[in-house]
């Protein structure tokens, strides 16, 4: 399993074209990809967003890094970001299955 955090802050004008990238990319990763959950929540300032992803495995990471969706969205995301979205490896602290 691989857990990934995705943490960014777009420019306030930016707020509807990114938020509506999101909503088609959350719902492309759902129809493409069932064994991944990702999740993404707004900050309450309303411009920086936290993505939350779990992967089955090393190959179905790399199968979403290579989607047509995935680069949709880094094409919508990344202009309208101050600075590129940061990821941070995290691990779950549930017990794991030997």
């Amino acid at each position: 399993m691989i857990c990934k955090t995705a943490e960014y802050k777009v420019r306030a004008g930016e707020l509807g074209p990114v938020t509506a990238a999101i909503a088609e990319f959350l719902d492309a990763i759902q129809r493409h990809e069932p064994a991944t959950l990702y999740e993404a929540f707004q900050r309450p300032d309303g411009v920086s967003f936290v993505h939350f992803m779990v992967f089955p495995d090393q190959a179905s990471e790399q199968r979403h890094r290579g989607a047509p969706y995935t680069q949709r969205f880094v094409e919508a995301l990344y202009p309208r970001c101050g600075s590129p979205p940061v990821f941070t490896d995290v691990k779950t602290m549930r017990a794991q299955e030997s």
